[in-house]
């Protein structure tokens, strides 16, 4: 998919590239727990920030992901990241709840995660705050890490 997208881009069909991408995230939306949509959605935000650089459309596309498949390290590292390289000023508030209800999840919420990913995503969330967060942010989240990770070792 990724090829061909980019393929379709080379020849001036970003029309093309973009259907593309839309058609097998729709085909991957009818499968049950399809572990490719994910890594779609990741692949489809960046291409699209990358070829229009409209940042809110990229945005967008991972929220949308959020409303169809399980938050997973892959897809919130992506929009970390993603938040990572936008210009000035950025928005960052809307992560927080994501990442946190992630890395601690409740009973009500189904969260096949792992322990070690819960912990990698929570430190790139503090290096991703330590870059650009505020000091508030910054040690509320050290402060989850601690409580959550550090009596684990």
């Amino acid at each position: 998919v990724i090829k061909h997208a980019n393929m379709e881009r080379r020849t001036g069909n970003t029309h093309g590239a973009f259907l593309l991408y839309e058609q097998v995230i729709s085909v991957e939306k009818g499968k049950e727990n399809s572990t490719l949509l994910p890594v779609l959605y990741a692949q489809y935000s960046r291409f699209s920030y990358l070829v229009t650089r409209d940042a809110e459309k990229a945005r967008k596309i991972i929220l949308e992901a959020l409303d169809h498949v399980q938050p997973s390290k892959l897809l919130l590292e992506a929009l970390i990241h993603f938040a990572s390289i936008q210009p000035p000023p950025r928005q960052i508030d809307y992560l927080e709840p994501l990442v946190e209800s992630f890395i601690e999840p409740n009973a009500d919420t189904q969260n096949p995660a792992s322990l070690s990913e819960r912990e990698e995503l929570s430190a790139i969330y503090i290096e991703f705050l330590g870059l650009l967060g505020d000091v508030k942010s910054i040690e509320k989240a050290e402060d989850k890490h601690a409580k959550l990770f550090l009596p684990h070792r």
